[in-house]
């Protein structure tokens, strides 16, 4: 769920080095464009998050279909979003496949569960 953030910066930028994705951990290389965040949420600490052009492309189309602001995914939220959806929505394997690419792709080790979730969602086992 998102939190409303008192005070707010969004920008695209280029990596003048590696970073860190926020969403799927996953490598930001020197050169490339992201997602620059920054600002204050509750308890007025500041914040920041860099997000990977594919993971700010999945957040995106899962928030196109919601209309609430406060329900939309919020920033380190996507891999539990991306897990709700492929349990409740049509396209779940699709959306689950997309991400466990992004973090493939991106040498990101963290969610490789999610090639097991994606295989048992596919051959049908629970």
């Amino acid at each position: 769920m998102c939190v409303s953030p008192k005070k707010y910066k969004e920008q695209i930028v280029v990596a003048k080095k590696k970073h860190v994705c926020s969403e799927c951990y996953g490598t930001i290389e020197k050169g490339e464009k992201y997602e620059y965040v920054t600002g204050v949420w509750e308890n007025w600490h500041w914040k920041r998050y860099k997000t990977c052009s594919d993971c700010q492309e999945l957040r995106e189309k899962i928030n196109s279909g919601i209309i609430v602001w406060d329900e939309k995914v919020a920033f380190t939220e996507l891999y539990e979003r991306v897990a709700d959806y492929s349990e409740y929505r049509d396209n779940g394997i699709e959306i689950l496949q997309w991400f466990w690419e992004i973090c493939l792709k991106r040498g990101s080790y963290e969610f490789l569960w999610m090639g097991e979730n994606l295989a048992k969602k596919i051959l049908g086992m629970k």
